[in-house]
């Protein structure tokens, strides 16, 4: 088996050569109140779960035109990024949703469909089972007294 390369990764006089890419480098470290390891990043705004409700709201009423919303969600942050299941952009249905943003003149439409084009191991039944778990893990919190 060949070695892995690194081609991907920058060299260091990449990043010292422009200033303005320093900020994404900028993470902090430090511990939680159990001791653990954490990080977090400077330009990050976080993930709270009402984000993850808002998202998933749109997506149960499946209407294609709500993709670019979606994504808007999905990208507003490095943790949105990370944590909401980007499946949900086809939460009215993969075809349709390929379809529509492939025939769209929306400003975002080449980002959209790059994102598209990566959310290979998919079904609408994955879809919508993803969304069933979600509405679920949602009841189950509020039902019990939690916040989500």
């Amino acid at each position: 088996m060949p070695e892995p390369t690194h081609d991907a990764v920058p060299e260091p006089g990449w990043w010292l050569d422009d200033p303005e890419l320093w900020v994404l480098l900028a993470f902090e470290g430090g511990l939680n109140e159990e001791g653990l390891p954490i990080h977090a990043h400077r330009r990050s705004r976080g993930f709270c779960r009402s984000i993850e409700l808002a998202v998933l709201l749109v997506a149960e009423h499946r209407q294609v035109e709500d993709v670019w919303l979606l994504h808007e969600a999905v990208y507003a942050s490095f943790d949105t990024w990370g944590i909401l299941p980007h499946r949900l952009l086809y939460a009215a249905g993969i075809e349709r949703t390929r379809r529509y943003v492939a025939t769209s003149d929306h400003p975002r439409q080449g980002s959209v469909l790059d994102e598209l084009s990566r959310i290979t191991e998919t079904t609408d039944e994955r879809v919508e089972q993803l969304l069933a778990d979600r509405r679920s893990h949602y009841r189950h919190l509020i039902e019990e007294g939690g916040r989500p």
